[in-house]
């Protein structure tokens, strides 16, 4: 069964701004490079399947995100930005669509410590529900900081921290990355493993076209429900593979992307009341709760994307 998609903003996650945790997914494209990506949207559809049996469904997604860093001295900066997801599908075959929706606040500083150093921390408050009478009590928190090497005008290397409070409990994973950029400009890579990577290589010499590939893993819940004692939620677990042709438009300062590849979604469904775990990148510690809804499992995924790249000075 096929059902639609509602239009609002995007993404992620949250628990307290402990110990250098999470700014890493919208704010890494500050430093790492010679751009700063400050607008993102994207539309995509999953195919999805459930077990144990033949059919299969959709779930469709809207991602949006923009960061806008305020210069507030020489070598430092204010970063101001949000994000927005939306998840339509069914948690169960031939069930009611349920649609869900994560709205996050970014707020950090960067901070270039000298020509080899440089970093970022940043709070990052969501809201992660159905929004059905549960908005203000759908609040979770969460944070990350980021800390880079400048080995050479072509590579950098990451390393950071990041954590959230999820519905289930706590989440909280190490962050290792590099950016890398061949000295004809032609093949770039851009990876803060294990939440996402991206290789892309320029088809010309004046690189308005491109192939790519990329992998993005998201983990994330969501509250189902008003806030009292039947109130349940879900896990969601994306993990994506998708090439992609690009096309680069207005001085490359527009990015247009056309995606199809496999994406393993699974959306959990568990009571509130159920037991709390913490989850430490994939791995689960003490879970011990009881599933309410079939496995799902994920399929074919064709997204459109369109991003808006300005160029910094390093």
């Amino acid at each position: 069964m096929y059902y639609q998609t509602v239009s609002v903003l995007e993404t992620h996650f949250m628990k307290t701004i402990s110990l250098f945790f999470f700014l890493l997914f919208a704010l890494q494209h500050m430093f790492a490079q010679n751009y700063v990506d400050v607008a993102k949207v994207s539309y995509s559809s999953t195919q999805i399947n459930y077990q144990g049996q033949s059919a299969s469904s959709r779930m469709n997604a809207f991602d949006a995100m923009f960061l806008s860093p305020l210069q507030i001295a020489p070598s430092a900066h204010l970063l101001l930005g949000g994000d927005f997801n939306l998840r339509s599908l069914e948690l169960n075959n031939n069930a009611t669509d349920h649609t869900f929706y994560n709205a996050m606040l970014r707020l950090g500083v960067s901070k270039v410590f000298n020509p080899k150093w440089n970093g970022y921390i940043a709070a990052l408050p969501k809201f992660a529900s159905d929004y059905d009478s549960n908005f203000g009590s759908s609040l979770m928190l969460g944070g990350l900081a980021m800390l880079k090497r400048v080995r050479s005008e072509n590579l950098t290397w990451k390393v950071g921290l990041y954590g959230s409070q999820e519905a289930y409990g706590f989440f909280g994973t190490p962050i290792l990355g590099i950016f890398y950029r061949t000295p004809d400009e032609k093949l770039t890579i851009d990876a803060s493993l294990p939440l996402w990577a991206d290789a892309n290589y320029a088809l010309n010499n004046k690189k308005t076209t491109s192939v790519g590939l990329d992998f993005i893993a998201i983990r994330r819940s969501f509250f189902m429900g008003r806030d009292n004692a039947d109130q349940r939620y879900v896990e969601n677990n994306e993990i994506s593979f998708t090439p992609y042709f690009q096309y680069a438009a207005l001085e490359s300062k527009l990015l247009l992307r056309l995606k199809a590849g496999y994406s393993a979604t699974d959306f959990g469904l568990y009571s509130a009341n159920d037991n709390k775990m913490t989850a430490i990148s994939a791995i689960n510690i003490n879970d011990d709760r009881t599933r309410l809804n079939q496995d799902i499992k994920g399929g074919l995924q064709v997204k459109i994307e369109a991003t808006i790249r300005l160029g910094v000075k390093r």
